[in-house]
């Protein structure tokens, strides 16, 4: 599999290169670094986003250049930089010119993210605050985003994540939202906030309870 990935992205990139087409260059490239992210590939993540900047750059691409800011915010996220994190996001935000709802509550939650990773929990609240008075029906995946970033705050601040943790589950079950796999913290982040409602004052209630509403 991963030679076939490989290739698949050298093809994809050359084909972009041999037409002369930044923004499918752009794209190859972002494609290629969500791949990278989920194997640990740092270096090359940053790299391939380095090349994939300056192709954005060139072609006036604002939302390939909102996106590279944000890859790299996750980056700096597994690599526990999260100040540089928080940057990262902040600028993808500002980049966002045009209205994407998509990309508007993740860099937002990955704001909030950062923010919550620096201790500054109430910070982070007001950002997911405002990111959800923004959605609702028109962008389920969205709200879901919302709902997962709190379960990391709450996990984190010793609020009541327990709570959080199943609302989230509640509404993705509910809203049969699929769930793309560069989004894989909708579910995991459930899941931090059960672990630390055991760890806490929930005991084995809270694992109960993680039991009985976990997704399928």
């Amino acid at each position: 599999l991963r030679r076939l990935a490989d290739r698949y992205f050298a093809r994809a990139s050359a084909a972009a290169l041999a037409q002369d087409d930044p923004t499918a260059l752009v794209e190859a490239t972002q494609m290629e670094c969500a791949y990278r992210l989920g194997a640990g590939e740092f270096a090359r993540c940053k790299e391939l986003l380095e090349s994939g900047y300056a192709a954005a750059e060139r072609a006036d691409y604002q939302l390939g250049l909102a996106l590279a800011e944000g890859f790299i915010g996750q980056c700096e996220y597994f690599l526990g930089n999260f100040a540089a994190m928080l940057a990262h996001y902040a600028r993808a935000r500002e980049l966002l010119t045009l209205r994407s709802p998509e990309h508007e509550h993740s860099f937002a939650c990955g704001e909030a993210h950062a923010l919550c990773m620096l201790g500054r929990f109430e910070e982070g609240e007001r950002v997911l605050a405002r990111a959800a008075a923004g959605v609702g029906a028109e962008y389920l995946l969205g709200e879901a985003f919302v709902l997962a970033t709190r379960c990391f705050v709450r996990a984190w601040s010793g609020g009541d994540a327990l709570a959080a943790g199943l609302a989230t589950n509640a509404y993705v079950r509910g809203h049969a939202i699929a769930i793309p796999p560069p989004c894989a913290h909708v579910l995991t982040a459930p899941a931090e906030a059960f672990i630390a409602a055991a760890r806490g004052s929930g005991g084995d209630a809270a694992l109960d309870a993680a039991r009985e509403h976990a997704l399928p």
